[in-house]
């Protein structure tokens, strides 16, 4: 960015970027955090800015535990993209003061005062999102205000998108250059009924622990739908052997490779969650 005259500039989460069009289709992408730099000689340099394609959305219900016993909130958008869900609850209408709730997938370490939300899928085909009891997980109270925020995608249609001109005013009439660290990937739909009938059993199998080589073929392949193909195997099979090290090749939906961000990537945001309890990955 430049002709900045201030010491510091940021990029607001959020801050929209529109792709070149795809069959014939712009697509909005956005910043998932806020970033601030120093200026140095009137440019501001920004580097690594992760964005995530869809449109922001936000929904807000009011619990009413006499009306909503189970405490039951349906996201009336079938194109949510639950990676990017931040669920906040308020005490109360009357009181601003909110607090952010992470999203549970294992009630082993779940307290009577765990700040956790769950996923489900209805049978319509849309996603909802329920609260602890008070023993599993805490229970919001009634009358509680639950905010949900989240991105609306189009899901694979955006994927290779490689050309970003900004779409956000920044402020002022700053002369911008965008350039592209790593084309767009990873965007994919939903999975259909053969594909979840084919991860449960194995997803069942390995009980959310990463032990074998199996256990992470089905974990990666449940929490990373955008593979076509995925192969893992032991160091203990390799020439020479390396022990101790689990292997993983993946062939993507989208492209013939997975590039080097896609490959942190799910390092970070799949693995290493699990991972999170014994040091970094």
């Amino acid at each position: 960015v430049n002709g900045v005259t201030t010491s510091t500039l940021t990029l607001p989460k959020f801050t929209s970027f529109i792709s070149e069009a795809i069959d014939d289709v712009n697509y909005t992408f956005l910043t998932t955090d806020s970033t601030t730099v120093n200026v140095t000689s009137n440019t501001a340099t920004f580097t690594d800015i992760v964005i995530s394609q869809g449109i922001s959305s936000s929904y807000s219900y009011t619990y009413n535990s006499t009306n909503n016993p189970k405490q039951l909130f349906e996201i009336p958008d079938s194109a949510v993209d639950t990676s990017t869900m931040i669920v906040s609850v308020q005490e109360s209408s009357s009181n601003s003061a909110s607090v952010t709730y992470n999203l549970s997938t294992d009630y082993i370490d779940l307290t009577p005062t765990s700040t956790v939300y769950f996923l489900e899928e209805g049978m319509n085909g849309k996603y909802k999102i329920y609260f602890g009891d008070g023993y599993i997980g805490k229970k919001i109270n009634d009358g509680a205000v639950v905010t949900v925020t989240y991105l609306s995608t189009s899901g694979s249609l955006a994927n290779k998108a490689s050309a970003f001109t900004v779409g956000s005013d920044l402020g002022a009439a700053y002369t911008i250059t965008v350039d592209t660290a790593s084309v767009a990937s990873g965007g994919a739909g939903r999975e259909t009924v053969s594909e979840i009938k084919y991860n449960a059993s194995s997803q069942f199998a390995t009980q959310n622990r990463l032990v074998t080589f199996k256990d992470y073929e089905a974990y990666i392949t449940r929490n990373y739908p955008q593979l076509s193909s995925i192969s893992v195997w032991g160091g203990e099979d390799q020439i020479p052997p390396v022990y101790g090290k689990v292997f993983v090749s993946i062939k993507p939906k989208e492209g013939y490779y997975l590039s080097q961000f896609e490959k942190q990537r799910i390092l970070a945001k799949v693995l290493y969650p699990t991972f999170r309890k014994d040091g970094e990955l």
